[in-house]
């Protein structure tokens, strides 16, 4: 987004001071996190809601052990919220370990298989609350909208209205395309830009299960050029307006149109390749090196592009292409960012092809318009907003403010 302000200006570089620290924290070996919670913060939602929708923790990748830091905080946690709320001062051990037995409803398990079980089931139905950017901020349960199945082709999207800090964020349960009478209601448990063997493999780790939805399946398709060499920023510049919409097209699998050569050896190897060039691009810029991590975030998208045989919507170039868009903007590049950031919407709208009002789109368009009017391409810019008006109209409502810029960025 341009910035207006001092404050706005200053965005670019709080943001990449965040990664740099980020980096740093996840190349320490331990992080020590301590938490007060306040009983009235502790979410309670029915003592049988958790037991019926939990999986094993067995049939996780990631079993939760007993002397894992999320087991000993939990534990700490929930005796102390018992001991808060107990009327007996003198409590020992043994009853408020029963406390904590009666709260999670679990009173035939053992205090550690009770708290596995009730987090194990936390990680299969918490939600990832973000804000108006999409940016995740905070998790929260939701009983009811955890009733809800998973599709990689939704017809519902959430939102979440954020309100005083005093009051817990409302989730929204919003339809991103008609919806016909008796039909289940289903969203997405995971990122869709991401390829199927990538989803299935996040679902069935965290929640249990293998995705047999129509996408998995191959029954989701996009709208793309006949001729391949025509793909390259097509959906963008189709979209508004800048090439003629007279180019014969066809309708391709979502799948097929963003994979391309994967899982042969050289494949692999070009995706190492560009995964190294922007590991060694975050080192530059944590040690300040501007323009050496531009230099390898262009090699990194450079990578996919020799070759020839990666799709320009390929999950790995489009990954690298992000980087490559934060970078340019921070270092005020602005117009090889448009550049990057039209590619950048060409890969969502064919990722997320079958979700008509995807946020993640919406919120691209959002910059690339902005991008645009202050570089000066008035009419891309216009274009750009009405694009973004169309979705975020709906993946954001009418009354959210940055819905209320557009309307009045588009007049």
């Amino acid at each position: 987004i341009t910035p207006e302000s001092a404050e706005e200006d200053a965005i670019p570089l709080l943001l990449r001071t965040f990664c740099a620290l980020k980096f740093a924290k996840d190349e320490c070996e331990t992080v020590h996190v301590e938490t007060d919670h306040a009983p009235g913060q502790i979410v309670s939602c029915g003592r049988e809601h958790f037991a019926s929708l939990a999986v094993s923790s067995d049939q996780l990748s990631y079993p939760l052990t007993l002397d894992s830091p999320g087991m000993k905080l939990a534990k700490r946690l929930m005796l102390s919220f018992a001991a808060k709320g107990s009327t007996d001062t003198e409590a020992s051990p043994q009853e408020k370990e029963g406390l904590v037995l009666r709260i999670l409803g679990c009173k035939e398990k053992t205090l550690d298989e009770a708290i596995r079980h009730t987090l194990t089931a936390f990680q299969q139905n918490n939600f990832g609350v973000t804000d108006s950017l999409y940016a995740p901020i905070g998790e929260a349960v939701y009983p009811h909208a955890a009733l809800l199945n998973h599709s990689c082709s939704p017809n519902c999207i959430l939102r979440y209205k954020i309100g005083l800090k005093s009051s817990p964020p409302q989730l929204e349960i919003v339809a991103c395309k008609d919806i016909s009478s008796g039909e289940e209601l289903v969203h997405s448990y995971v990122d869709l830009v991401l390829p199927t063997e990538t989803r299935r493999n996040r679902l069935r780790d965290t929640h249990g299960f293998i995705c047999e939805c129509i996408r998995c399946a191959g029954q989701c398709t996009v709208e793309l050029p006949r001729d391949r060499q025509s793909w390259m920023l097509w959906p963008t510049k189709e979209r508004l307006g800048e090439i003629p919409s007279s180019t014969p097209t066809q309708q391709i699998d979502i799948e097929e149109a963003i994979g391309g050569r994967s899982g042969e050896a050289e494949h692999l190897q070009i995706v190492n390749t560009s995964r190294m060039l922007q590991d060694q691009a975050t080192r530059a810029m944590v040690n300040g090196n501007n323009d050496l991590e531009i230099q390898l975030l262009q090699q990194a998208v450079g990578v996919f592009l020799l070759s020839g045989g990666f799709s320009p919507f390929h999950n790995e170039l489009y990954t690298a292409r992000c980087a490559y868009f934060s970078a340019l903007l921070a270092n005020g590049k602005i117009d090889e960012g448009i550049e990057q950031c039209e590619h950048i919407v060409s890969s969502l709208s064919v990722c997320l092809g079958n979700v008509k009002h995807h946020p993640l789109l919406g919120l691209q368009l959002y910059t690339l318009g902005d991008l645009c009017s202050g570089g000066g391409c008035g009419q891309k810019a216009a274009n750009a907003y009405r694009w973004a008006y169309e979705i975020m109209s709906v993946s954001h409502g009418a009354q959210d403010p940055m819905v209320q810029a557009l309307i009045r960025k588009r007049l």
